[in-house]
């Protein structure tokens, strides 16, 4: 009697390291990007203040780099890694069968999460603002008067002021009704939203392409992951990557850079990063940097302990983005600490920050991140 042809053993799912480091990447430029916006921006000759520092030139190359070129892609990179976890999380949830019912539960839970984390954050960050005397501080609502109290109380008037975070939850439900979509429809999609998303005002910086792109990149790497194609993932990704970089960096050189420079008006960093010169510069390079570390990393899993802080961070990125941006505008701007920075106490400062934030993660690690922002969003279900 023969035996019963044995069943072939379905592909185990690895965690991607390479992912986790891209993750903690984009926190550290995420950290570094506006901490350079508020220790450099108030010594760079513009429109406003145009006898400041007019012969330090040092710090205007640095900063006008910074801002085009590692500012800017770390915006693009920390989207990116948002896009690219909640599909490896919607793409895991299909693998196990869970309804689609369940699924929409979910993130509908996981919106509404993001939207009271932004309401929260803005009467933080913006509602208890210093006095003029800087001898209290209580909640004087800034510019605003004392009377409309109800400012960074209101939900509809506290987020006109600011809502990146609540936008998240936003788009991240667009793109779960997207993900329904084939992947090739969802290509086609980004593509067109690349080329139109910059005239739509709605689109600030065409966060919803740069969350797309991540979308597309997770299920990418899902399905060729389960079959074990780690060649196939290395070269799509470094191949799309040069050619993303090769087209894009002049675009963004020649039309977005040479636009602003033309522009006698300072202009906000956030005009640009929807255009398609710089979504294809941005991706390029991130693609690029990707298929580097999965080929370094990947193929030889043992081969990442330098690059172990950044995985440390990539786990609170989140938690970090709402962090900083608290103590950015609570201690540097509503105090004006940032206009006695230079480019020297600019970076101490800046290394300085990173280093009690690694510090504080590896300590908050032991306990495996609880009460964190992604440990609350874990929890959702």
């Amino acid at each position: 009697m023969t035996e019963p042809p044995k069943k072939k053993p379905k592909m185990r799912l690895q965690r991607v390291v390479a992912l986790d480091i891209v993750r903690g990447i984009a926190a550290f430029m995420m950290v570094q990007g506006h901490f350079i916006y508020a220790t450099v921006e108030s010594h760079v000759p513009n429109i406003l203040f145009p006898k400041i520092h007019p012969n330090f030139w040092l710090t205007r190359l640095y900063f006008f780099i910074s801002e085009n070129f590692l500012y800017a892609l770390g915006w693009s990179m920390f989207f990116l890694v948002i896009g690219i976890g909640l599909a490896i999380s919607i793409e895991i949830q299909k693998l196990r069968k869970t309804p689609f019912k369940d699924r929409l539960k979910h993130i509908l839970k996981r919106t509404g999460f993001f939207i009271l984390v932004q309401y929260i954050f803005n009467i933080v960050s913006y509602g208890f603002l210093p006095p003029a005397s800087y001898e209290t501080y209580i909640l004087t609502l800034g510019n605003v008067p004392p009377s409309d109290i109800f400012f960074y109380l209101n939900p509809i008037t506290s987020f006109s002021y600011s809502s990146l975070i609540a936008e998240i939850g936003l788009w991240s439900l667009v793109i779960f009704f997207l993900m329904e979509l084939s992947l090739r429809v969802r290509i086609v999609i980004a593509i067109i939203f690349g080329f139109v998303g910059y005239y739509i005002i709605f689109l600030r910086g065409n966060m919803l392409v740069y969350i797309l792109a991540g979308g597309i990149f997770g299920s990418y790497l899902i399905k060729e992951s389960l079959k074990g194609n780690k060649d196939k993932i290395f070269k799509i990704f470094l191949l799309t990557g040069i050619v993303f970089t090769g087209i894009g960096t002049p675009l963004h050189i020649f039309a977005d850079i040479a636009e602003r420079l033309a522009n006698p008006l300072p202009t906000n960093y956030a005009d640009y990063l929807g255009s398609p010169g710089f979504i294809l510069y941005s991706l390029g390079v991130i693609w690029i940097l990707f298929a580097l570390l999965y080929r370094g990393v990947d193929y030889n899993r043992h081969n990442y302990k330098a690059f172990k802080p950044f995985i440390l961070l990539g786990n609170l990125t989140l938690t970090i983005y709402v962090a900083h941006y608290i103590l950015l505008n609570q201690f540097l701007y509503n105090f004006g600490f940032n206009a006695y920075f230079n480019i020297i106490s600019g970076w101490t400062w800046n290394f300085a920050l990173i280093i009690f934030i690694y510090i504080a993660s590896v300590y908050w690690s032991r306990y495996r991140f609880k009460y964190s922002l992604e440990w609350v969003v874990q929890k959702i279900r």
